[in-house]
């Protein structure tokens, strides 16, 4: 699942094992923002290039520069001969108020990615995005006036464009245990489900799907990912999901979905759910056209025990610009929290007086992380085809952790290369993480950590896409929030001659923040 676009959704997720607090809980908000552009580039020759960007954004991270900010995201071609071209990487800016609702914002995008045939060869696949730019704030949303130029330094791929887009203003609500002089009133807090979890699906593709070199696809397709649904009122949610191959000899095909769904309750515990997507997606040499794709489906969703729930659906799965078609079936595993957020009209001021009472809402961390990976390779591994491999490669991405019990914990990652002639190449992860403090020590914490995940693109030799890892690990907390990590391991693919040790470190920030009960 190569879309590290799946991560940022993980912010919210997985908050449903620990831990009860005795004391008030306080809340602090964090201004957070949506940042989505689209803009197209021109290639060379006629063709271009139609890319749609998607970032998280935290404002304000540093007290002392309130005008700096910092954001996770990526592009995902949406449009012209390039399906499956798709980059993940961080955003460094700088938002200044100019008075009268405007807004000057200027910035840049680093990151690694590609695919698509997005003309690399054996490029690194760094991806540079510097912008300047203008919102104007509206009632409810900004829009956006970019001039931004796309480079990857040693690619073929260069233009300076226009870039339309809109910014949604978003917060984060951080907790902490404190005495508080009063409660939050009344009608002060919305309670939303969101739900989340691990899927794999199955696609038995039409007669007409081929390959972007011209063969025909056969084979089933088999799909491992990860789903979010957001319920804006409990029959009405958001769905959200991504997905890379793990079988059917497409290794480096990925998607990423979104949409609108219904729930029905069909009892207590049982409910008939239809949801219709658009996104994105191709790689692997599957024709998806220009990349955008739709997909509509039914199922059942059954609550198993507490938060823990099973997710079956049926349906169809299309990329209208080219022949890539199939019928859909996926399965997961789901958890669903209560996820705590304040009504717009509540005078966030009143937020250092005024709190929640223990007995509504339970307090969780979530752990999210900025990565660097390195691989080093044996000489036995070989490119697609039989080519030498380079010795090593640099990847960049991002990760979200959330404990389940006080030892062990989820964990999801992606990563994007830039670097070592792995231009294209992306992966996506899914573990369990095992963490031990010796005892009589302050801010050491070690670690096992198993995955299994999605990866392809950039001539690796993946086999069909399936990926396992195991590592060991060690963590040192500065204080409260801020950690550094480092990790050594091994990655090595189901099935191909793709295997290495690998060499991750990185920056984790802890997020505690209130469910509800």
């Amino acid at each position: 699942m190569p879309r590290p676009v799946l991560f940022l959704t993980l912010l919210h997720l997985l908050g449903w094992m620990p831990s009860a607090s005795a004391q008030d809980i306080a809340l602090e908000r964090r201004e957070t923002r949506w940042r989505i552009t689209a803009e197209e580039l021109g290639l060379d020759g006629e063709e271009d290039l139609a890319l749609v960007g998607i970032h998280f954004d935290a404002l304000a991270p540093v007290e002392r520069l309130p005008e700096l900010y910092a954001g996770l995201g990526g592009y995902l071609a949406g449009g012209g001969e390039r399906g499956g071209f798709h980059v993940g990487g961080l955003t460094v800016g700088w938002l200044r108020d100019l008075g009268f609702d405007f807004w000057f914002d200027a910035g840049l995008f680093a990151g690694g990615g590609g695919g698509g045939g997005a003309g690399f060869g054996e490029s690194s696949g760094l991806m540079l995005r510097p912008h300047v730019g203008i919102e104007r704030a509206l009632d409810s949303f900004s829009l956006r006036f970019e001039l931004a130029r796309i480079e990857f330094p040693d690619g073929d791929i260069e233009d300076t464009h226009l870039a339309l887009g809109v910014s949604l203003p978003s917060e984060v609500l951080v907790a902490r245990e404190r005495e508080l002089g009063a409660l939050l009133p009344e009608g002060a807090l919305i309670e939303r489900d969101l739900r989340a979890g691990p899927r794999v699906a199955y696609l038995e593709l039409d007669d007409g799907a081929r390959r972007d070199s011209g063969g025909r696809l056969v084979a089933p397709v088999q799909l491992l990912g990860f789903g979010l649904d957001y319920f804006l009122t409990p029959t009405i949610f958001l769905p959200a999901e991504v997905y890379g191959a793990t079988g059917g000899d497409v290794d480096g095909f990925s998607m990423a979905l979104a949409g609108l769904g219904f729930a029905l309750p069909l009892g207590s515990r049982t409910t008939l759910e239809a949801k219709g997507q658009i996104g994105a997606g191709g790689g692997g040499d599957v024709d998806t056209g220009g990349g955008f794709g739709w997909s509509a489906s039914v199922g059942l969703h059954a609550r198993v025990f507490r938060g823990l729930g099973l997710d079956v659906r049926a349906g169809r799965l299309a990329f209208p610009d080219g022949s890539f078609e199939a019928d859909m079936v996926t399965a997961g595993l789901t958890t669903t929290t209560k996820n705590l957020e304040l009504d717009l009209r509540y005078p966030r001021r009143r937020l250092t007086a005024e709190g929640l009472d223990s007995d509504r809402a339970r307090l969780s961390r979530t752990r999210v992380q900025v990565l660097h990976k390195s691989y080093a390779f044996p000489g036995d591994v070989r490119r697609v085809g039989g080519g030498d491999h380079d010795s090593s490669a640099q990847l960049v991405g991002f990760g979200i952790e959330q404990p389940l019990t006080r030892s062990f914990g989820f964990q999801g990652r992606a990563f994007g290369a830039y670097d070592g002639e792995l231009g294209g190449y992306a992966e996506g992860w899914l573990g369990l993480r095992y963490e031990l403090r010796p005892p009589r020590t302050t801010g050491h914490v070690f670690s096992i950590v198993g995955s299994g995940g999605a990866g392809g693109g950039g001539g690796a030799d993946v086999g069909s896409g399936l990926l396992w890892s195991y590592s060991g690990g060690y963590r040192y907390e500065f204080g409260e929030t801020l950690s550094f990590v480092l990790e050594a391991g091994r990655v090595e693919a189901d099935e191909g001659s793709f295997e290495a040790q690998s060499f991750v470190f990185g920056l984790a920030w802890d997020l505690q923040r209130a469910y509800g009960r």
